[in-house]
């Protein structure tokens, strides 16, 4: 990798624990969306890079578009991701972007807590910030 420009990326595995995620709306919302994530029987989102379809550089770096397997709740979907990236002054390479997805794909059924007034639609939009320290 030269200075500012990605070359490849070989492998790529992102899991996030579904207890970590943390509502504004309070620990009541966070529980029941921790049911409805299905926590206790898959207590991980996954997405597992399957292949990159283009790596193009940009002023700040570059925009990768790849394709992966987003598992959710135990269901595994194939979905295309883009993200915005550059390197660090330490070598890390830093990945951000966003990814609507619809809940019911998943098999989830979007939660509602204190009888309905508190509540997360069908549509949601999964912002992801990863930085990839270099090994020595």
């Amino acid at each position: 990798m030269g200075s500012s420009t990605l070359e490849a990326i070989p492998e790529l595995v992102v899991s996030l624990k579904v207890r970590d995620i943390i509502s504004p709306k309070g620990s009541i919302m966070d529980n029941k969306t921790y049911e409805a994530l299905k926590s206790d029987s898959h207590p991980t989102i996954t997405y597992r890079l399957t292949r990159v379809k283009s790596i193009n550089p940009t002023a700040k770096g570059f925009t990768v578009t790849a394709e992966g397997q987003l598992t959710i709740a135990g269901v595994t979907k194939t979905v295309d991701i883009t993200a915005n990236g550059y390197k660090q002054s330490d070598g890390a390479v830093v990945f951000e972007g966003s990814k609507p997805i619809k809940m019911s794909t998943y098999g989830v059924a979007p939660p509602t807590a204190v009888m309905g007034t508190i509540k997360t639609g069908d549509d949601v939009t999964v912002r992801f910030k990863v930085t990839l320290a270099p090994t020595n």
